[in-house]
């Protein structure tokens, strides 16, 4: 379960930061 809420935190901070891209 924790992977699956990094996995949705580092997408939300994408949108948040589209400047910085993973």
């Amino acid at each position: 379960m924790e992977t699956c809420l990094e996995e949705a935190v580092e997408d939300i901070n994408t949108l948040n930061k589209p400047e910085i891209s993973i």
